[in-house]
């Protein structure tokens, strides 16, 4: 069963107005809503006593005379259950006659201009630009990257200090440019420390806290 979601409750609502009671368009919002959650079948059942309690009815008489409303009206069919206690089927019937146009309606914000999406290097550069201060003759960094990088050493700025030599000479020699030199020592000068502080510690007598406490200093001399 294909029906248009859009288009059958916009119909409803301006069928509805003129022809049914609020009860009767309650019970069809509920039935709506029940075939909806069955994947739109051409027939669906649901017990009488579930219809009353959804919508606040207390009598059935009441339920059923605003089913047969809906029916006389063209909103739905149904048929009751043939044995005591079996749910009665129902039917949505399309609507396509209240002068819906579904079309006009996909396209009625048609001529307001779209916001382009901006892309992550547009939001870059449209981001206020924090002043870098320079470490090192060919090493740029905003005050808080060079914190991020003594808390990262746990206060060691000997070894931080060692980390900027390290990029300052090896752009100095190759004239490699970055754009983050922030992001230079975190991507490999970091590493390169990491595996000379191995190398070192390797060649160490064990046990010996004090030359591994100065080891930064150590490999920076």
């Amino acid at each position: 069963m294909e029906i248009n979601f859009i288009q059958q409750i916009c119909n409803f609502d301006k069928l509805s107005a003129e022809n049914l009671n609020a009860n009767a368009i309650a019970i069809y919002y509920h039935l709506f809503n029940v075939n909806n959650r069955c994947g739109w079948k051409e027939w669906f059942t649901e017990p009488d006593l579930w219809i009353e309690r959804a919508v606040g009815i207390s009598r059935r008489e009441t339920v059923l005379k605003a089913l047969n409303l809906l029916k006389q009206k063209g909103f739905i069919d149904f048929k009751r259950g043939e044995r005591k206690g079996q749910p009665s089927k129902y039917k949505i019937l399309p609507l396509i006659n209240s002068g819906y146009d579904s079309a006009k309606d996909s396209g009625r914000n048609s001529d307001i201009p779209k916001q382009k999406t901006k892309t992550k290097k547009e939001k870059r550069e449209e981001a206020p630009k924090i002043p870098k201060k320079e470490y090192a003759e060919n090493v740029l960094m905003t005050e808080e990257e060079y914190k991020k990088l003594v808390d990262y050493f746990n206060g060691r700025e000997d070894i931080v200090q060692w980390c900027i030599t390290t990029l300052n000479d090896y752009k100095g020699a190759s004239g490699k440019k970055y754009t983050s030199d922030y992001y230079a020592i975190r991507k490999w000068v970091i590493s390169e420390y990491e595996k000379k502080r191995e190398e070192k510690l390797a060649k160490m007598p064990k046990g010996d806290d004090l030359l591994f406490e100065n080891l930064g200093k150590g490999i920076a001399s």
